[in-house]
């Protein structure tokens, strides 16, 4: 081979690898909060963080991150709710409860954890179908203003 051939083959080698690089950049930032709300918590309220139009309707995937304060219902298909009643910053966990249509229907105590087989299965109501998993990413303390905070917990939901 030849110094041209040889140098036409490295460009595009290198053009073949920016092209999958940026396709992947693409398909992952699709379904991805952006990082910009997931940085820096402690300057910032829950608003400024993830503003009120982020959780509207949407489609839920598994990238899908969500910041939850305290008793804040969390709007998820089929008139599903998710509510953390407790979230234990020291002890990593939080204390998440699913109600629909304003029924109890399951809660549970999940440690923070990235294994995915740690996640929490919620079935329907009658105990029949697996609705989704929730896995809790993080637990902070979230500065509200100059003197107080609350308790946040950030999870993942994959929708069945």
């Amino acid at each position: 081979m030849d110094k041209n051939s040889k140098k036409v083959a490295n460009a595009l080698k290198l053009l073949s690898i920016l092209i999958v690089i940026f396709i992947s950049s693409l398909i992952l930032s699709a379904n991805f909060v952006p990082s910009k709300y997931l940085k820096d918590f402690s300057e910032h309220s829950v608003e400024e963080i993830l503003p009120h139009e982020v959780f509207g309707e949407q489609t839920f995937s598994f990238s899908d991150r969500y910041v939850l304060s305290t008793g804040e219902t969390f709007k998820l298909p089929d008139n599903y709710n998710l509510i953390p009643r407790q979230i234990d910053v020291e002890g990593r966990r939080a204390w998440l409860e699913v109600s629909r249509n304003g029924d109890f229907v399951d809660d549970q105590v999940l440690p923070i954890s990235d294994d995915l087989g740690s996640g929490w299965d919620v079935y329907s109501e009658d105990g029949n179908e697996l609705m989704f998993r929730i896995y809790l990413n993080d637990v902070y303390l979230n500065k509200i203003d100059s003197g107080s905070t609350e308790s946040v917990c950030v999870v993942y939901i994959e929708m069945m």
